[in-house]
């Protein structure tokens, strides 16, 4: 679009938002992240911090190491403008150790041999056919089902 902002369908943003998932998170592919998200993508919740394909893509090789059974299924799309929300559930089993780098900060997580169902959700936000802006809910709830923190209401048990 001369002058401004792409604009892409509805149709076609679910379409990219289900070839991340499928291809990208379930199926351990990370080239397709490359083709979506710009090289400038900041997380919606610290626009400060970058989060830009190859991040991505290095967090969800690590995962399927530690993790060679998972899986991630869309259970919904929704698409407002340029801004895309999806619901999925990731599924596997904790098998081998897991190093997750944060801000160039490694963490790394023993396997607890946990089988693990969560649902999770993503929003992102399209400018000219990629993805800027990106931020992904319910992980916490997945590091407790996956065994790595505590029960975080067990004080009220």
């Amino acid at each position: 679009m001369p002058g401004g902002q792409e604009h892409l369908s509805s149709t076609e943003y679910e379409r990219i938002v289900r070839r991340l998932v499928e291809q990208g998170h379930d199926g351990g592919n990370p080239t397709v992240f490359y083709e979506y998200f710009s090289q400038d993508c900041v997380l919606m919740s610290d626009p400060e911090r970058a989060f830009g394909p190859s991040e991505l893509a290095d967090r969800i090789i690590r995962f399927h190491e530690a993790v060679p059974d998972m899986t991630e299924r869309v259970q919904s799309i929704h698409v407002d403008g340029d801004v895309v929300v999806v619901r999925t559930v990731r599924e596997g089993t904790f098998e081998n150790e897991w190093r997750l780098v944060i801000e160039g900060e490694e963490f790394v997580f023993d396997p607890t041999g946990e089988q693990f169902r969560c649902e999770l959700a993503y929003t992102g936000r399209f400018e000219d056919g990629e993805i800027v802006e990106i931020d992904g809910y319910g992980h916490n709830d997945l590091w407790f089902a996956m065994g790595i923190i505590p029960d975080p209401f067990s004080f009220a048990r």
